[in-house]
């Protein structure tokens, strides 16, 4: 059976299949190498995203440097460019990448200990929708501090010493991890304040580029007395190097140090109403001193508005000042005069004291009066003229009253229950307002 396409082993192919062949392959390997040249700027034909961002500084970033949104690589460094002292670069983001808007931010970090750096890229939900090709303006980007520019600023000898410190510090974290670890759990919430103030400054146009300088103003402001500094940690050397040679009574002392504390704690207890009465008392003290500095205020204004009425009695006080000499004078020649009469007064306060508890015996004695003068001559009738008709035998009225006059049935039928004889009472010298009450015996 013979096929089509059958050639015997000995066939030569023709020149123009050799040439055809060639130039096939030439045409793949140029196509090859131009996706080779080509694929690490982005494969052509793809829709990507293209977004501008200027910097300040793009120290040790590359063309094809990585694009990172939340941890996760979204594009590259397409190209750098140069304009008036900023790096614009041209960033290349994956299609379905999400699209920025004007908040956004730019940063560029450091990738690992050897240099490399990437650009990080914050997404925000402010601002207008960046389209492919707009900028992300200077005042929304930052660029984190290389740590192998800050090394080599240090000399030698620093660089050597840091070397020194940093091994130092290595021996004391020496078998303290799990405590390393317990305070990093606990510096949790601490770290999170701290993640809050870095945003804060990097919000800031220029804070964080102002940080470095600002650092080295304080340094060269201690440059002069660092020598000192460096002396002065001297004496707390000792000390610390007087409790290493203790270490046994120190280690005693924070033996008993439990005890003592319990104690201290129980003596504070016992403390805390003290502790409060005196926060009462402040309290109160402060209810009292508030109104103190408008009194104090009213106080200087009165001062101020009184100094011309106080010029003007200065006359009259001066006048009172010459004044006082006489009037003293006079008083001790007047003194021996009213001495006598001082104590004339002083002998008549008993007399005066006895007779005011009797008020009432006066306010009897004074209506006694009244009755009995009520006996009197009436009103407008000849005081001389004898006693009326049918009351004869006492001659000429002299007196002006009757009372002496009263015959003895009338003063029966003035003492309707008394005996035919009236008689005083029982005590001829009764106590005070006592005498209106008293019964006949």
């Amino acid at each position: 059976m013979i096929r089509a396409f059958d050639r015997k082993a000995s066939h030569r192919p023709s020149r123009p299949t050799i040439l055809i062949s060639a130039v096939v392959a030439c045409g793949v390997l140029l196509g090859l190498t131009y996706l080779a040249a080509v694929a690490p700027r982005g494969i052509p034909g793809l829709p990507y995203y293209y977004v501008n961002a200027q910097f300040r500084n793009s120290s040790n970033i590359n063309i094809l440097s990585t694009v990172q949104i939340a941890g996760r690589r979204v594009g590259q460094v397409s190209d750098i460019t140069y304009d008036n002292g900023l790096a614009d670069l041209k960033l290349q983001l994956l299609p379905g990448t999400q699209t920025l808007r004007s908040g956004s931010t730019a940063r560029i970090r450091v990738k690992n200990p050897i240099g490399a750096k990437y650009v990080e890229i914050t997404p925000s939900n402010n601002g207008t929708a960046l389209a492919s090709g707009d900028t992300i303006p200077v005042s929304h980007t930052s660029t984190a501090i290389d740590t192998q520019g800050v090394f080599s600023t240090f000399d030698a000898p620093t660089r050597k010493n840091l070397q020194l410190a940093l091994i130092g510090l290595g021996k004391g974290f020496l078998g303290r991890g799990t405590g390393i670890n317990e305070v990093l759990g606990e510096a949790t919430p601490e770290l999170e304040n701290f993640n809050l103030l870095s945003e804060a400054v990097l919000a800031q146009p220029g804070a964080a580029a102002r940080f470095a300088p600002s650092a080295e103003s304080l340094a060269a402001a201690y440059d002069p007395v660092r020598g000192d500094l460096a002396s002065g940690f001297k004496p707390q050397a000792n000390v610390l190097q007087d409790f290493a040679d203790e270490q046994t009574n120190v280690q005693q002392t924070l033996d008993v140090a439990p005890g003592s504390l319990s104690a201290l704690r129980a003596g504070l207890a016992e403390a805390q109403p003290l502790l409060e009465q005196t926060a009462g008392f402040a309290r109160a003290s402060i209810s009292l001193t508030q109104p103190a500095p408008a009194a104090l205020q009213a106080a200087t204004s009165l001062l101020r508005e009184g100094v011309p009425s106080l010029e003007r009695a200065e006359p009259l006080l001066q006048a009172i000042d010459n004044a006082v000499p006489p009037t003293t004078s006079l008083l001790e020649q007047v003194d021996p005069v009213i001495s006598p009469t001082e104590r004339a007064l002083h002998n008549q306060l008993r007399p005066l004291i006895n007779l005011a508890g009797r008020q009432c015996d006066f306010l009897t004695q004074g209506a006694d009066w009244r009755s009995a003068l009520s006996w009197g001559i009436p009103a407008n009738s000849d005081p001389l003229s004898t006693l009326s008709d049918g009351e004869t035998g006492l001659g000429p009225n002299i007196n002006s009253f009757r009372v002496l006059a009263v015959p003895e049935s009338t003063t029966e039928s003035l003492l309707p229950d008394a005996p035919g004889d009236v008689e005083t009472g029982t005590d001829a010298y009764p106590a005070p307002c006592v005498a209106p009450s008293e019964r006949l015996p």
